[in-house]
C-alpha cells in the first residue's frame, strides 16, 4: 500500500469513532499534571480530523498523556499527520509505534523462568529466582494490560488501518528504524488484522 491508500483507509476506519468528551482526553483531570492540563486544553477544541498540523508538531508526544480513549480517538490525527507529512510528523513516529507495540516484558518473564528451571537442575545456590520471577511478572501483568486497555477497543477495521500503517512506515523508513521497531510492533500484536 502506498500513503494515500493508508490514509484513505485511516480515515474510513476512524470517521465514525466518538468523541471522548473533553474531560476523557488525558488520563489525568486532577488539575495537578500540568502537561496534561496542557494537552487536555490543546486538543479538546477539535475533532481528530480538524486537529491542527501545528498542534501536532508541537506536541508531538501528546499522545502518550491520553486516556485509553483519547488515545483511541486522537491516534488517527497523528497517523493521518505522518503519512501527510513525514518530514513534520516524523518526532511523533517513535513515540506512536512504541506506544503500538506490545511489551517486550514477557521476554524477561519467560528468561527467568527459564534460568530458574536451569538453577533446580543443577542445584546452584543463588538468587531467589522465585521472588524475582514473581515480580517480573507483576510487573509484566500490568504493562500488558495497559497495553491492551490502550488498543483492544480498536474495531478489525482500525486494527488492519494501524497494521497498514505501520507496515508502510516500516517499509518507507527502514532507515529510521535501527531496531525494526513496527516490524516488531507487528510480530507482537498487530499481525491478526492482516
Amino acid at each position: 500500500m502506498n500513503a494515500t491508500d493508508v490514509l484513505a483507509e485511516i480515515t474510513q476506519a476512524f470517521q465514525e469513532e466518538p468523541y471522548p468528551g473533553e474531560l476523557n482526553i488525558v488520563y489525568d483531570n486532577s488539575g495537578y499534571h500540568l502537561e496534561c492540563i496542557q494537552i487536555r486544553e490543546l486538543f479538546k477544541p477539535y475533532t481528530w480530523q480538524q486537529v491542527p498540523q501545528q498542534v501536532l508538531v508541537e506536541e508531538s508526544t501528546g499522545i502518550a498523556f491520553m486516556s485509553e480513549s483519547g488515545f483511541q480517538y486522537y491516534l488517527p490525527a497523528y497517523l493521518c499527520f505522518i503519512l501527510s507529512d513525514y518530514a513534520e510528523g516524523h518526532a511523533s513516529v517513535g513515540m506512536i509505534v512504541r506506544l503500538l507495540t506490545l511489551p517486550a516484558e514477557i521476554d524477561v518473564a519467560l528468561l527467568a523462568t527459564t534460568i530458574r528451571k536451569h538453577q533446580l537442575a543443577t542445584k546452584l545456590p543463588g538468587v531467589d529466582f522465585h521472588e524475582y520471577i514473581q515480580n517480573r511478572f507483576a510487573h509484566f501483568q500490568q504493562e500488558v494490560r495497559g497495553f491492551i486497555s490502550r488498543v483492544g477497543q480498536f474495531s478489525p477495521a482500525q486494527g488492519s488501518a494501524i497494521l497498514h500503517f505501520l507496515e508502510y512506515v516500516q517499509e518507507a523508513y527502514r532507515e529510521e528504524f535501527l531496531y525494526d521497531e513496527p516490524a516488531i510492533a507487528i510480530e507482537r500484536y498487530w499481525f491478526q488484522f492482516s
